[in-house]
């Protein structure tokens, strides 16, 4: 059973579950990897969502229609004991959900909690210490011990910055032996990984260190550890030291584990300027204040990019499936009854369009992979190129509602035949982007140019209009994602992420892009794709 817990503004981290629902409930699309337990088996396109939702849960739960602005909810499904979000996005008469899995967000946050009250504990602790002008050590041994029973750590090490011999020395420590720690007392900026995190003021995360052979890690790795983290202690801007944890049994970090210790060592941070270790920060409150109001524009900064990465993923989908599936169900229907309907030569331009359909959503699902992950998975196989080229090259009046079409010419330098291993959707996704724009691009009568050649170990293909060409104070900013020349807007259409895809896909295969242009003369796009 599924029980609603509260509703809150939407989040903007994207997911690999989701579907879209037209406004008579029907599931237009649907790709769900994770929760095949809320919904009954068999393909869900076409089905009502009132049909298909398991454990009494019901459509009505989800679906509000009088709602048109985003909004999420919260859910738990007790036989799975297992939380989700449900993230609905109304577009026009039609719905947008993903579904995101939280369970272990959930646990990392209790962890995270009961550490956050024992940090908050030892702090306050810590001033009563100073003030009785005790030793602060007893607070990272605390800390330590604490650490020590989640995470399996052997040994932790606490350098403070020493001004008069612009060194970092070690102030507390455990798990080493007294006379191994006065032979690390002090340490110069840059020197060992502690000395490194206080010169770069970033943290360093080493793992598996025992196969590691930098010179940087060869005094711990001499300790038999195996894995370590190193975090400087920051308060209000001014680094005061650092704070390291190895272990001597695991090879690697997790995820959680790396966040809890980055969040210990920022409480770590605070807790040592409210001892005052640091005398120089005396206005503490005001100087909190205003490390909290710089967290929060960092949030908010964060929290806009995530949503404009939403927003495009929203497009995509309603751009291009609704009007995909539109076109693919009336093909279908066609095929259907072809052979008492259609000629032969009019079944095969059917199958073209099916076909060209299926591509289509191919590529849609290759974008959307992209903008939720940065990187969409590589196969390499190996290819004929010449096939490849001339699929597009014969294909390319698809790609615009352009009219008329410049001519496509395209030169072949390559033997018939000739295979390379090459990610073949990648290569396709370049030809289609820059073939598209060449046409875009391009003026009346002008024709397109598309080459092949082998230049020592690299495929050269190139790209090559007589269009109205690109400013070159664009030329820099040209592979940046969304944008758009001011020159070209609001004339042609489009949303500024091609090329962008482009150069994603041109270096996922390890190749190289280059561009020339001049205007009113046109555009040369370079592609230079090493092969095995």
């Amino acid at each position: 059973m599924l029980s609603f817990i509260k509703e809150r503004p939407p989040v903007t981290d994207l997911s690999a579950n989701f579907f879209t629902i037209n406004h008579d409930f029907t599931i237009a699309f649907a790709y769900i990897e994770d929760f095949s337990y809320l919904f009954s088996t068999g393909d869900l396109v076409g089905r009502s969502i009132r049909e298909v939702l398991q454990e009494g849960y019901t459509a009505d739960d989800w679906i509000y229609p009088e709602r048109r602005k985003p909004y999420t909810m919260e859910c738990y499904a007790e036989s799975r004991k297992a939380s989700f979000m449900i993230k609905v996005f109304p577009s026009g008469s039609s719905w947008f959900l993903v579904l995101e899995d939280n369970t272990t967000i959930k646990n990392v946050e209790e962890v995270l909690g009961e550490s956050n009250r024992e940090v908050t504990s030892l702090a306050g602790r810590a001033y009563d210490v100073l003030l009785r002008n005790e030793e602060p050590r007893q607070i990272f041994d605390k800390l330590f011990d604490y650490l020590s029973q989640h995470l399996d750590l052997d040994v932790y090490f606490n350098y403070i910055v020493n001004e008069s011999h612009n060194k970092i020395e070690l102030m507390n420590f455990q798990g080493i032996p007294e006379e191994m720690a006065q032979g690390m007392r002090f340490l110069n900026y840059g020197e060992a990984v502690c000395g490194t995190v206080a010169l770069t003021g970033e943290r360093r995360i080493e793992e598996e260190i025992q196969q590691n052979m930098n010179e940087m890690v060869s005094f711990i790795k001499s300790m038999g550890i195996k894995s370590y983290a190193c975090h400087p202690l920051v308060a209000h801007g001014e680094l005061i030291g650092t704070l390291s944890f190895g272990s001597k049994t695991k090879e690697r970090f997790r995820p959680d584990e790396i966040h809890l210790l980055k969040l210990i060592c920022e409480r770590a941070a605070l807790a040592l300027e409210r001892t005052s270790i640091i005398t120089s920060l005396k206005n503490r409150n005001q100087e909190l204040a205003l490390l909290n109001r710089t967290l929060e524009t960092e949030k908010e900064k964060s929290q806009q990019a995530n949503t404009a990465k939403t927003d495009f993923l929203l497009l995509v989908s309603h751009e291009f499936r609704t009007p995909l599936n539109t076109l693919q169900g009336f093909t279908e229907i066609l095929l259907e009854n072809s052979d008492q309907t259609f000629s032969p030569f009019q079944i095969s331009l059917l199958n073209s369009i099916y076909k060209a359909g299926e591509q289509l959503e191919e590529m849609t699902t290759e974008v959307m992979e992209f903008v939720r992950t940065g990187q969409s998975k590589s196969v390499i196989e190996p290819v004929e190129i010449s096939r490849v080229l001339k699929k597009w090259a014969g294909a390319y009046f698809g790609l615009t509602s352009s009219d008329p079409l410049p001519e496509l010419i395209f030169q072949n330098g390559l033997m018939e035949g000739t295979e390379v291993l090459i990610d073949q959707n990648s290569l396709e996704l370049v030809l289609k982007q820059l073939i598209s724009n060449a046409v875009k691009y391009n003026r009346s009568n002008n024709e397109i140019l598309l080459k092949s050649s082998l230049v020592g170990q690299n495929l050269l293909l190139t790209v090559e209009d007589r269009g109205i060409g690109i400013r070159s104070e664009d030329l820099p900013h040209l592979f940046t994602p969304f944008f758009r020349s001011k020159a070209n807007q609001p004339a042609i259409e489009g949303l500024g992420i091609g090329l962008a895809i482009v150069e994603r896909a041109v270096n996922k295969m390890g190749g190289k892009i280059k561009v020339s242009s001049k205007v009113k003369e046109g555009t040369i796009f370079k592609l230079y794709i090493p092969i095995p």
